[in-house]
């Protein structure tokens, strides 16, 4: 699949697969034992998963609210909308890229 991208996508796709590891992936001194290890023990588990749907929602509303913020917001003397920005297009998509990656982890669609 990655032959049938052009450069560009595929400098897209590994800024988006770079970004996922750096938000997502824990360094190894935040780890406490090995992987799993809340899973086996009993401790958490009615939680964790309650704990990441609650605070995905809340970034989602957070995320909405941004993008729609940038759609609408415009500072004089400009006409246009901030949104039309490259900046701000980048951090909304940096925050896109986040909220996907956080629901390909709890694997749950659109």
């Amino acid at each position: 699949m990655a032959e049938d991208l052009s450069p560009d996508e595929q400098k897209t796709v590994a800024l988006i697969t770079r970004l996922a590891r750096e938000r997502f992936a824990p360094r190894a001194e935040d780890v406490i034992g090995p992987p799993g290890l809340v899973f086996t023990s009993g401790i958490g588990t009615e939680y964790a998963l309650g704990y990441s749907a609650i605070y995905r929602s809340i970034a989602e509303a957070a995320f909405e609210f941004a993008r729609d913020y940038a759609r609408t917001r415009v500072i004089k003397p400009d006409t246009q909308p901030i949104g039309q920005s490259p900046v701000i297009q980048h951090h909304i998509a940096e925050m896109s890229v986040a909220l996907e990656a956080s629901r390909l982890l709890n694997c749950t669609p659109r």
